[in-house]
């Protein structure tokens, strides 16, 4: 029988009787609840009193709603601020403070000061200006701490780090009705001010630990990096959940917070098998993440702020293109196909940034959407003047209601509750009247920019077998199944990091959290002992390389025996399987069926390239040259490295039509004037002849002429080190044929030797490794495919990459005469003439990928192919997830 996540045995009586039962979080007190609703049901009840149990927080906000109601005098200002509003507040101190200085984030610092503020409350303790006088940071805090205080009296509102004061008093001075019993269930560490509150709300106070599993197994498990952890942990819940259906699987990761995207990825990849599909509006996800997201990274907040941006006359191409391809805004479903080609009519000028009249003007064709955007811009009658924050709020939700938001389409349920959670935000910004008084629009924008980033945002779903929890949301509940990660011994127990702005021996004597190495090994022991008895079968897991280090396991978990990697998930299905039509998935192999290329004599578009994506994955080669999937090229500030490329190349050109051999050069170096003369009218003329010349300004051309004579100057210098020689081919487009496939090449540079061999050179800013021409795994086919098709391929006894990055420049490749002796790696004729007949092995293997039109996603190498692949929204690579490290 499966494992609730909260054990209620102990506590059926309590919870019948109406005990008041607190809880350090809401989610312990959620799962209590639902076993107490499954215990009663169970029993054959239908209906029954709902438990008096509470969240820590949660009470004390209600008791504090209820003192006030009894006695107001108790508090000065009954509005509570918000977090926001608070570290506003704490922000305006800082910057009129006089002891400010060297502060560079005025709002990083009010963030702190509110923290140790709050630590301050929590612990009972006055901020006192002798007490703090230790360093000049706490002596700081000790008087911002007072202007705040004076501050709050003055707009008469109360922090929340002051809400349990108040309860104290309430129930101290009879305000509140005591309680007969208090049973605090799941805590490991009871602030002093909440300590104090529960001794003066009861007459008696019990304290009660979670109910272990009983004969529990734990096990240690060494994973080969932080990666590798984190894909094992998922491969051995979706195994645990296939062997035992119905379990509870619980998934720790102490560092959550920072890690949740790369966490959510791979679950998503190997458990989730709706999570990439737009037709499910509601579903019970396989897992769940109890880190919310920023709200503002939730597509449909994303949409709204662009929206917002319209405010501003000036646009950024990022913004344009989220404006243009959001389905979010008015219109965005059934205008869809004419706003993306408007998009990249407009994205391939690769403007920086363009004014709003210019934008509005280009998306004449998209006529809906300039429809939406102009009704939005003139929603706001005037934006350039200050108003409260509550008036901007208005008018805000008025303009993003005038631009369409959000969208046309009907909302599932995690839009309708990001929509909801947005308008709270606005409701948030409405509310900071008192404390920002009147302010500009962009002053209110840049403020609910920050509110949405800083909330977090958790959507209400079915629940789920697999539950992935930080360190202390997992503490206190139970689970058929627990993999507990990071447990290596630099990182648990955690490094104190002790608040700067409360004197270190203050923080220290009271055992404040994170004040010294003690208190975090008695915190990180006392988890860890619930860890290891909160399942039937428990791993705790650490990785055993941490980039070239390796890294041992923490003390607390070094005594459990070990298990093998493999061993964990050995019920672990692939991804095809698991995603089973019966779960409502159509099902994918592992090698898709082969699209042949018709015979139109092979031939493709695309030159090289065709060969390199085949070569590094052929599911790449097919969407791109098939398929014609590509990325529109994003805009880059100053001069892209794709122009810089075009000019480097173009230049190499100009000057070697000028210098035609080497014998001309070295008369040009033996008269430095005359070579910078050269250099320099060659520099000109290519920025001045290149194809999009008119898009660069006067000042980019002057900076781009004298970087290319600095490239060129210096890279002659290799040249002149060479034996003899004269370039008989330079950019020239030729169709050759590559074992039946037809495309067009553009050789760099062909050079001739003295004896007549044939050097075969590709320009590249940086020269890649020679490892992209093994046989075996050949992706960089320039060389290759240039060298063995020219009409006297067998003169070709030398190859190699130009480098004309001035900082890095060189020739890395392969020679079989010592031509260029010392820079490249020299063999003798049959050695080369076998590289090249390895070479054309390989491209006769590629071009029958490309014949056969293969889709397969076998990338080469996930380090090449996938690092930097610019389809990976289409790629279904992390769908094939395996045990291979």
């Amino acid at each position: 029988m499966s494992i609730s996540l909260f054990n209620i045995d102990a506590y059926r009586e309590h919870l019948s009787a109406g005990t008041l039962i607190i809880t350090p979080n809401r989610r312990i007190r959620a799962k209590m609840l639902q076993a107490h609703t499954q215990a009663m049901t169970a029993a054959g009840h239908s209906t029954w009193n709902t438990p008096n149990v509470h969240s820590l927080e949660g009470w004390i906000r209600q008791q504090y709603e209820a003192a006030i109601y009894e006695r107001p005098e108790l508090v000065e200002g009954h509005t509570v601020l918000t977090p926001d509003q608070e570290t506003s507040i704490w922000e305006h101190v800082v910057q009129a403070s006089q002891a400010d200085a060297g502060i560079l984030n005025y709002r990083a610092a009010a963030e702190q000061a509110a923290k140790a503020y709050k630590a301050m409350a929590l612990w009972q303790e006055d901020v006192d200006l002798t007490l703090f006088s230790e360093t000049a940071a706490t002596e700081a805090f000790a008087n911002w701490a007072q202007s705040f205080e004076g501050v709050c009296r003055t707009m008469n509102v109360t922090p929340a780090a002051r809400i349990p004061e108040t309860v104290l008093a309430a129930y101290q001075e009879g305000a509140l009705d005591k309680a007969k019993l208090i049973l605090l269930v799941g805590f490991d560490d009871v602030p002093p001010v909440h300590q104090s509150v529960f001794e003066a709300a009861a007459d008696t106070i019990q304290i009660e630990e979670v109910v272990p599993v009983e004969d529990g197994k734990t096990s240690l498990l060494a994973a080969i990096d932080d990666r590798d952890e984190i894909r094992l942990a998922a491969m051995w819940a979706q195994s645990m959940v296939m062997r035992d259906q119905g379990a509870t699987v619980g998934v720790i990761v102490p560092d959550l917070g920072q890690r949740r995207d790369e966490v959510h990825r791979t679950f998503s990849a190997i458990l989730d098998p709706n999570h990439l599909r737009v037709d499910q509006n509601s579903y019970a996800p396989v897992f769940n993440i109890s880190a919310g997201e920023p709200l503002f990274a939730q597509p449909l907040v994303v949409a709204a702020m662009d929206v917002l941006a319209l405010n501003r006359h000036q646009l950024n191409a990022s913004t344009i293109k989220s404006l243009m391809m959001s389905p979010l805004i008015g219109g965005g479903v059934s205008e869809s196909d004419v706003r993306a080609k408007t998009w990249r009519r407009i994205a391939e000028r690769k403007d920086q940034s363009v004014t709003r009249e210019r934008f509005l003007a280009d998306i004449e064709k998209a006529g809906t959407l300039k429809s939406f955007l102009n009704a939005a811009v003139v929603s706001i009658a005037d934006p350039d003047s200050l108003k409260l924050p509550s008036e901007w709020a208005a008018d805000i939700a008025n303009q993003l209601e005038a631009a369409g938001w959000p969208g046309e389409a009907a909302l599932n349920s995690v839009e309708y509750q990001t929509v909801k959670a947005f308008h709270r935000a606005l409701h948030e910004l409405a509310g900071n009247d008192p404390v920002m008084e009147k302010v500009s629009l962009s002053k209110a924008t840049a403020t609910l920019a920050r509110l949405v980033k800083n909330t977090p945002f958790q959507p209400e779903t079915k629940d789920s077998p697999v539950q992935v929890l930080g360190a202390l949301e997992g503490a206190g509940l139970n689970f058929d199944y627990l993999w507990v990660m990071g447990m290596r011994d630099d990182k648990w127990p955690a490094a104190p990091a002790p608040s700067p702005f409360i004197p270190i021996h203050l923080q220290r004597s009271r055992n404040m959290p994170n004040a010294s190495p003690e208190r975090e090994l008695e915190f990180a022991r006392s988890l860890t002992n619930r860890f290891a008895t909160a399942g039937k079968q428990v791993v705790f897991s650490y990785p055993s390389h941490d980039k070239e280090n390796e890294v041992t396991p923490s003390s607390m978990v070094a005594q459990y025996p070990e298990v093998e990697r493999q061993a964990v998930a050995e019920h672990f299905l692939p991804s095809h399987e698991f995603w089973a039509p019966a779960r409502g998935v159509v099902s994918s192999t592992a090698k898709e069926r082969s699209v042949p290329l018709e015979a139109a004599g092979g031939r493709m578009k695309g030159g090289v390239s065709v060969f390199k994506d085949y070569a590094l994955c052929p599911f790449k080669g097919f969407a791109k040259h098939r398929l014609k999937v590509n990325e529109l090229e994003a805009p880059e500030e100053g001069v892209d490295h794709g122009v810089r490329g075009q000019l480097s190349h173009l230049m190499m050109q100009n000057v070697w039509e000028t210098l035609k051999d080497q014998a001309t050069l070295m008369q040009y170096m033996a008269d430095p004037g005359a070579l910078e003369g050269m250099l320099r009218g060659c520099a000109e003329h290519t920025v001045e002849g290149w194809e999009r010349a008119d898009q660069l300004t006067a000042r980019v051309k002057q900076l781009e002429a004298s970087r290319l004579v600095l490239m060129a100057s210096s890279w002659l210098k290799i040249d002149a080190a060479r034996s003899p020689f004269k370039v008989v081919e330079m950019e020239a487009a030729t169709e050759v044929d590559v074992h039946g496939v037809t495309i067009m090449i553009k050789r760099d540079r062909v050079d001739e030797t003295m004896i007549g061999e044939k050097v075969v050179l590709d320009y590249k800013e940086n020269a890649p490794a020679m490892s992209g021409w093994k046989a075996d795994g050949l992706y960089e086919p320039q060389v290759p495919i240039g060298a063995l098709t020219l009409p006297d391929s067998d003169a070709v006894n030398a190859a190699a990459f130009a480098g004309l990055n001035r900082d890095k420049q060189m020739l890395r490749g392969l020679t079989g005469n010592g031509d260029i002796a010392g820079t490249l790696e020299a063999g003798s004729e049959a050695d080369f003439a076998e590289v090249k007949k390895g070479w054309d092995e390989a491209l006769k293997r590629i071009s029958g990928k490309i014949l056969a039109g293969e889709l397969s996603i076998e990338p080469i190498s996930q380090n090449v192919a996938c690092a930097n692949c610019e389809i990976k929204s289409v790629c279904r690579k992390d769908l094939k997830s395996s045990l291979a490290a």
